[in-house]
């Protein structure tokens, strides 16, 4: 369960006013939003969508007169400055989407929460289930913004709270909140080691600590629909993976896990996207010939070893990517890696692969864009039919 960028998933769409619900996202509308504006008299307005144009002003204080709204979506808007505190008189929201995406230069917020600060704006906001406020400067610590979502947002199921300039560490008064499906803290400075009360929030299916700065032994019973590349965690992928056989991509890259990668992953056949480069590991490599659905394997930059037998590839239809450079394999590099038909990249350099390069006879119809073989111990001809 991840949001995609921007958007209020699964609310109703519409230009009309019928039941005075208003959508008028990715218009490119610009200009200034005034107070005087006759979108402030739509008292009775239940869901507003303004997300993806650019207004290039402060968000007007007149939006809280608007106290029907159950759905707001401001999201990247173009708004700038301060987020007005009157946007806590709307008691009635359910989903507030404040995002933004900051300026990718000199990492500039568009939007921040300083005065009045973002513990008075969801003070009275008691019924809210998701929050989104991605790239807005709140400048906070661990204990003040855990505090106020705990004791003010009871049945908060997301959190959404990227690029905001948090430090740690996560206080254990969120755990309290315990309807949380998804978490988001990517891109702060937490520095502190993960939580590992977060195992306790038994809804929760998408979890982003990318880049946030926690570190330490990362627990095994949090593990659901995880995106947590970047960061320091460390110790032994728990077996346990293996029973989340509803996963759909795993990304790991870039963390401190070692030891081997279990051969439990070969149960996770829901899996598209593969992403474990960038560790410790060690030993051979898991057969993923039961994920039918398997569109990108990157397990690069690792410490694997060994051969890798024909059957691993077995009956991966739609694999697109295949990234096992900097690795440790040897052996002949098997004929069924170019039968797939939607092959388009193919990344084994810094091997220790040996051998001539055999392929299948079809093999012209791949719509191959990148081979890349090189620090190996190949021999012999290229075979054309790979061009």
């Amino acid at each position: 369960m991840t949001r995609s960028s921007g958007g209020i998933a699964g609310k109703p769409v519409g230009l009309g006013l019928e039941r005075q619900s208003s959508v008028g996202s990715d218009k490119a509308i610009t200009g200034g939003l005034t107070q005087n504006s006759s979108l402030f008299n739509l008292r009775f307005l239940e869901s507003l969508d303004l997300s993806f144009n650019y207004f290039g002003v402060p968000i007007p204080s007149n939006f809280g007169k608007l106290t029907s709204l159950r759905y707001l979506n401001l999201s990247n808007s173009g708004f700038v400055g301060q987020i007005p505190i009157e946007i806590s008189h709307l008691k009635n929201l359910v989903t507030l989407d404040l995002s933004t995406a900051t300026e990718s230069l000199f990492r500039i917020s568009l939007l921040k929460l300083e005065k009045p600060k973002w513990s008075m704006l969801i003070r009275s906001v008691t019924k809210l289930e998701e929050l989104y406020l991605d790239g807005v400067n709140m400048s906070a610590t661990g204990t003040g913004w855990c505090q106020a979502f705990s004791f003010s947002s009871p049945n908060l199921r997301v959190l959404s709270l990227s690029d905001c300039s948090l430090s740690g560490p996560v206080h254990q008064s969120l755990m309290k909140l315990q309807f949380f499906s998804v978490i988001s803290l990517d891109d702060n400075h937490l520095s502190a080691p993960v939580p590992g009360f977060i195992a306790n929030f038994s809804e929760l299916t998408s979890l982003r600590l990318g880049n946030c700065g926690l570190f330490g032994t990362f627990p095994k019973e949090i593990f659901q629909e995880l995106v947590i590349s970047s960061t320091n965690f460390s110790g032994r992928l728990p077996a346990s993976i293996g029973n989340l056989t509803k996963l759909s991509k795993l990304d790991l890259s870039h963390c401190q896990f070692n030891g081997t990668v279990p051969t439990s992953t070969e149960t996770l056949t829901q899996l598209v996207f593969l992403d474990l480069s960038g560790n410790k590991f060690t030993g051979s490599i898991p057969s993923f010939n039961m994920s039918k659905d398997l569109k990108e394997i990157i397990l690069s930059h690792i410490s694997l070893s060994g051969t890798i037998p024909s059957t691993h590839w077995e009956g991966l239809l739609n694999l697109r990517v295949v990234d096992l450079q900097k690795n440790l394999f040897g052996g002949s590099i098997r004929s069924t890696l170019f039968s797939f038909p939607s092959l388009e990249e193919i990344q084994l350099s810094s091997n220790q692969f040996t051998g001539q390069l055999h392929v299948f006879p079809n093999v012209s119809s791949l719509t191959l864009r990148v081979l890349n073989l090189r620090s190996n111990y190949l021999e012999g001809a290229i075979p054309e039919s790979i061009f």
